[in-house]
C-alpha cells in the first residue's frame, strides 16, 4: 500500500478541476487463463484505462497491470463531482 504526504511529492494538486473523464471505463468479467479454479473475476481492462489514465497502467514482459488504487480514486472522485452536480440542480446543500 502506498500512503502519500505532501512533504514526500515532488508536486501535488487537488483533482478538482484535473478529474478525468473516467465515465467510459466499464467493469468487466473475466476469468485468468491459467486458472484450475475457472473462477470469474471483476476489475477493469488495462487497455481501456491506459487511454484515460496512461500513468495508472503499467508493462512487464508484455503483461500490463493495473493500479487499481488510483482508478478507484478517479473514479470515486468522478462520481462526488457528478454527485454536487447534480445536488447543485435539485437545491440541496
Amino acid at each position: 500500500m502506498h500512503s502519500r504526504c505532501y512533504q514526500n511529492t515532488v508536486t501535488a494538486e487537488f483533482l478538482d478541476e484535473a478529474v478525468p473523464d473516467v465515465s467510459s471505463i466499464e467493469p468487466i468479467v473475466y476469468k485468468w487463463k491459467d486458472a484450475e479454479d475457472g473462477k470469474k473475476h471483476i476489475g477493469y481492462s488495462a487497455q481501456a484505462v491506459e487511454k484515460i489514465l496512461p500513468d495508472a497502467v503499467t508493462e512487464t514482459n508484455g503483461i500490463k497491470a493495473l493500479n487499481y488504487i488510483e482508478v478507484l480514486v478517479a473514479k470515486i472522485a468522478s462520481l462526488e463531482k457528478r454527485i454536487a452536480i447534480l445536488e447543485g440542480e435539485n437545491g440541496k446543500d
